[in-house]
């Protein structure tokens, strides 16, 4: 039941000191107690996601480039994937947004060309990497789903000059054809994350209003036919906090009773899209 976060050091993150933020990934009790930091390094960790294996025993995670695996206690830090320029340079992005499958045999992730992001899958142990698709013009997220039947994709295909707004596909992982697509609910526009139910019958996600307005801006969930779009929380812009603030980054608990998400409020360091935890 322990969540894992990139942890951000505030003061990093004034403009005026310059340089990349100073990041480290740490676990914590969903109660907010016992935070263990696991790796820690200046700039690489900036904006990385972590990804469980199935069974919680390990953690895969961008670092400076390729992805990699670790043991849940920080040991054992192995990389996954093989990322080299100018295939894929961590300044342009690298290999991001690991998922594994809930067999834990396979982790896909999202791979930037030099010009436009392709679904790939790699073998848990690192072997047999293959681009599973590669149709899209840009990946924010990638999620396979609990019940093994489909890898949820959020961004955005075909290859076009003008991408407009995310879009969740779900590509089969055997074929990697992208087998239905869902627009934005009306009212709002993708932010960046999606997280399965245990069950695979919902998906909670990030939004903002169309045009990137926060007066709807929040957590949702939805069926996972994109149906019985529901509000989780509202970002209180209306109390006070000058320049509003952003629900972001949901994650189902593995009993499927609660949610975890960042809630970034305009306070020192933040930059908008990092903040505090929340469970709801």
């Amino acid at each position: 039941g322990l969540i894992a976060l990139v942890r951000t050091d505030p003061e990093s993150m004034i403009p005026h000191t310059g340089g990349f933020p100073i990041t480290d990934l740490y676990t914590v009790e969903p109660v907010g107690t016992g935070a263990q930091r696991l790796v820690g390094e200046q700039g690489f960790l900036f904006r990385s996601t972590a990804a469980w294996s199935p069974d919680g025993s390990q953690i895969a995670f961008r670092w400076q480039g390729p992805i990699r695996v670790m043991n849940a206690d920080g040991s054992g830090v192995e990389n996954l994937t093989t990322c080299r320029p100018p295939e894929c340079a961590a300044d342009d992005g690298g290999d991001s947004n690991p998922s594994w499958s809930p067999d834990g045999t396979q982790v896909a992730f999202s791979r930037f060309n030099g010009s436009e992001e392709e679904l790939w899958v790699v073998g848990a142990d690192g072997r047999d990497p293959r681009p599973l698709n590669q149709e899209f013009a840009a990946i924010v997220h990638v999620a396979w789903s609990p019940d093994g039947t489909v890898i949820a994709v959020e961004g955005f295909a075909p290859r076009v000059p003008d991408i407009g707004p995310d879009r969740i596909y779900f590509v089969d992982p055997d074929s990697g054809r992208i087998i239905r697509t869902l627009e934005p609910p009306a009212g709002l526009e993708f932010a960046g994350t999606i997280s399965w139910s245990p069950d695979a019958r919902f998906i909670a996600f990030d939004a903002y209003g169309e045009d990137g307005t926060l007066d709807v801006a929040g957590v949702y969930v939805m069926r996972a036919d994109g149906t019985e779009v529901r509000p989780l929380t509202v970002c209180p812009t209306a109390l006070g906090f000058p320049g509003g603030c952003t629900d972001m980054h949901p994650a189902w608990s593995p009993d499927g009773t609660q949610i975890a998400f960042t809630r970034a409020l305009p306070e020192r360091g933040s930059d908008g899209f990092m903040g505090d935890i929340f469970v709801i």
